[in-house]
């Protein structure tokens, strides 16, 4: 588990990912996500990451750092915004959750989509969030 709390923090960490993943994350819109841990997420702390990670192909699933996401049910929030924003959001997915009988049952996903290497616009910016669930 690698935590991470700042901007700065999440460079470095992504690039010592790429670096001993021998991937690049540049070459992928919307491919590198956070995790936030499923006790910080009840707890709503929403602003330490506990991973960072590239989405790969699916042929591409060989090696000691590859690992598949879990599969399941997951409550999902897209918004116009980036990471800074999203603890306003994980606290409305959350709610969401609540108020439907679900139950938290896993790490979040948040992954930015449209960033500012893609788009000057922060209007453009778009941030998905995923929190795992069971009924």
């Amino acid at each position: 588990m690698e935590i991470i709390s700042s901007e700065p923090e999440l460079e470095v960490s992504l690039r010592r990912l790429e670096s001993q993943s021998n991937r690049s994350s540049s070459i992928f819109i919307g491919g590198v996500g956070l995790t936030v841990s499923m006790n910080d997420l009840l707890i709503n702390n929403f602003n330490q990451y506990n991973s960072i990670f590239i989405l790969t192909e699916e042929d591409d699933t060989q090696g000691p750092l590859v690992e598949t996401l879990p599969e399941g049910k997951y409550a999902c929030i897209f918004y116009n915004g980036n990471h800074s924003e999203s603890p306003e959001h994980y606290r409305s997915l959350l709610t969401f959750i609540r108020d439907n009988g679900f139950e938290v049952c896993g790490d979040s996903i948040e992954r930015t989509i449209i960033d500012h290497y893609i788009s000057r616009s922060k209007e453009d910016y778009l941030t998905e969030i995923q929190i795992p669930i069971k009924c």
